[in-house]
């Protein structure tokens, strides 16, 4: 099981001031980058309204909204994270091994569909449309996982099964959309193009509660991680806190898929980090999580607008950058740290 957190670990307030310090400059870079280069000098004075004109109107209307929303899609994938982790006793496990994301996607490739545009791409349907999808894989997940023995394991083979599937359908529906195929793109390969301040307003209240729900499970969760029986001991129903997690976990994801399309990694990688840095403990890892989280998809969305104007090819889908950067990142993690593994 976990390993006791050794005296040569930061203290956690250190690890959270700095965490948040890097989630700041990421914001500010973030902020600072695109096809009108400003200085982060530039975009304080903006925010500050000491500055006008096409300025503003770049950093307040286009940048702001997105930069805010990468934040907030990052935290809520690096919670559901590390809900999905601990529900399944997996180091590998994340949400969209679950066929949560591909639900979602699916679920919102109908949309586009059958719907006419305007409401296809109403940020309300959008919505809507992404949770029912991710729930209904995931109701499908927990009952071909409960046919087959109920375990976490099984959970995970059933997600891989789900998924499966739903990656072709969604393979075919986007043959089925050809003309509809460029707005479709966006959530296949996960973007924050289309980010709009209505966007922030509808997640954080989402992500806001997910957050706090998860904090309040936090002794359950630890209890939980630790193994059934000392679940069962501690006063905790396995099978029901399990349920909870990826339900919460499953509300976050398919949420963040509604306004940004699959975005991989982030929900692998993270936790792992966290755990490295604060320790085991839920109530630490679950707040970690999301700062990291924040920043690292933040990093990345700038990254992809970075490189997108190096190649000459306006952005990068940041689904894409995520998968660079998490790939290789959570290959040296497993080398690194397999065999001292906190699980």
């Amino acid at each position: 099981m976990a390993r006791k957190s050794g005296t040569s670990r930061p203290g956690f307030l250190v690890v959270l001031s700095f965490s948040l310090m890097v989630l700041l400059i990421a914001m500010v870079v973030s902020l600072s980058t695109g096809s009108a280069g400003y200085k982060p000098l530039d975009v304080l004075r903006v925010l500050l309204g000491r500055e006008g004109g096409p300025a503003r109107s770049i950093v307040w209307g286009i940048r702001l909204p997105r930069t805010l929303l990468s934040v907030l899609v990052g935290a809520a994938l690096g919670i559901s994270g590390v809900l999905v982790q601990t529900a399944t006793r997996n180091p590998l496990a994340e949400p969209y091994l679950l066929g949560i994301s591909s639900g979602a996607l699916v679920a919102t490739g109908l949309a586009i569909l059958t719907l006419p545009a305007g409401l296809a791409f109403s940020t309300w349907i959008t919505l809507t449309v992404s949770f029912a999808g991710g729930l209904a894989a995931f109701l499908v997940v927990l009952l071909l996982a409960r046919l087959a023995g109920g375990s976490p394991t099984s959970l995970i083979l059933a997600g891989i099964a789900v998924s499966s599937f739903l990656s072709g359908t969604t393979i075919l529906l986007s043959l089925l959309v050809q003309s509809k195929l460029g707005s479709f793109i966006i959530w296949l390969l996960g973007s924050f193009l289309t980010a709009t301040m209505d966007q922030v307003k509808l997640i954080l209240p989402v992500v806001a509660g997910v957050t706090a729900a998860s904090l309040a499970l936090a002794g359950r969760l630890d209890l939980l991680l630790m193994g059934d029986e000392v679940a069962v001991q501690g006063g905790v129903d396995p099978e029901r806190m399990r349920r909870t997690a990826v339900a919460l976990a499953a509300l976050a994801t398919a949420v963040s898929v509604g306004v940004a399309g699959v975005i991989g990694f982030v929900g692998l990688v993270v936790p792992h980090m966290s755990r490295f840095l604060a320790g085991i403990g839920h109530r630490r890892t679950l707040v970690l999580s999301a700062v990291l989280g924040g920043a690292l998809l933040c990093m990345a969305d700038a990254a992809s607008r970075a490189a997108g104007r190096i190649l000459l090819l306006g952005e990068l889908p940041v689904g894409a950058v995520t998968a660079l950067i998490g790939a290789p990142f959570f290959a040296f993690l497993l080398v690194r740290f397999g065999r001292r593994s906190q699980w």
